[in-house]
């Protein structure tokens, strides 16, 4: 198994390892998770990996709680996370759908989960219809026209090189 050293969008995963855990700085307890993707490899056909690491303070636990939910996790009680308790929940099977970016950490590239989704999850870049087109237009139709009032600028223009365009200067900021 090798770390993945590359940005990742929406690649299927499967939970291998977890357990709990605390920062050596702080001593900050953490519930960590090592996933291996399925569908890639390195260039020796091992799987790559990533951990994830949850953070657990009162900032942070409802995200954790989120993940854990996608994962298959639905219990009451975080020992029921504990894999050296016999009863634990097991994730084994749970595939999720990761995005990994690279973070650098002390002048070192590091792979970071971003998100964690559930296998039927799509893109929120999805097709808007004609008519939620037109819906979105005539709500942004105030807006614009207040921004407008506001922002006075002669007109755009359109590709010809003898009219004005505002310098980044000149340009109006909200």
């Amino acid at each position: 198994m090798s770390l993945i050293d590359q940005a990742v969008e929406l690649e299927r995963a499967t939970p291998k390892n977890w357990g709990f855990g605390k920062s050596k700085e702080k001593g900050t307890p953490s519930f960590w998770m090592d996933f291996e993707f399925t569908q890639i490899t390195d260039n020796d056909n091992n799987p790559y990996t990533v951990r994830q690491t949850w953070w657990i303070t009162d900032n942070t636990i409802d995200y954790m709680l989120r993940d854990l939910y996608v994962l298959g996790w639905s219990g009451k009680d975080m020992t029921e996370l504990d894999p050296n308790e016999a009863a634990s929940f097991s994730f084994y099977g749970h595939d999720v759908l990761l995005t990994v970016e690279m973070q650098e950490y002390k002048n070192k590239m590091y792979p970071r989960v971003k998100f964690i989704n559930p296998l039927d999850y799509t893109s929120p870049q999805g097709h808007l219809e004609p008519k939620e087109f037109k819906s979105l237009a005539n709500k942004l139709k105030g807006k614009i026209a207040a921004w407008r009032s506001k922002n006075t600028l002669p007109p755009p223009t359109n590709g010809k090189k003898d009219e004005y365009l505002p310098s980044p200067e000149e340009a109006p900021v909200d």
